[in-house]
């Protein structure tokens, strides 16, 4: 393939915005990963159960704290809410913890 002066530039151009697109992402990374042990951080704080950083966030078992209040927490440490997620089991996973058996739907 034959390259114009000015494509050659062009390329060179991309290779570099290529570079710097992807330092970004390392520095995205880095700041993700230190927001997630800040929050973690602060989870452990407030006393909460099973802390953990984890996928550039943090998870905790609330327990009988409210979620506004470990947002609140979260909030007031400096860390950055993006979302708040309170997971509860599904009804099969409570019936399997009390019973230690699951549905039998096969009739």
């Amino acid at each position: 393939m034959l390259a114009r002066r000015g494509d050659e530039r062009r390329e060179d151009g991309l290779a570099g915005f290529a570079g710097l697109a992807r330092g970004a992402a390392e520095g995205a990374r880095e700041r993700l990963d230190r927001s997630a042990r800040a929050a973690a951080q602060v989870l452990g704080g407030l006393g909460l159960d099973e802390v953990s950083a984890v996928d550039g966030g943090a998870h905790a078992v609330l327990g009988p704290m409210l979620p506004e209040h470990v947002v609140e927490a979260l909030v007031a440490a400096g860390v950055g809410v993006r979302g708040f997620t309170v997971e509860r089991p599904s009804l099969e996973d409570v019936f399997v913890g009390l019973t230690g058996e699951g549905f039998d739907v096969s009739g």
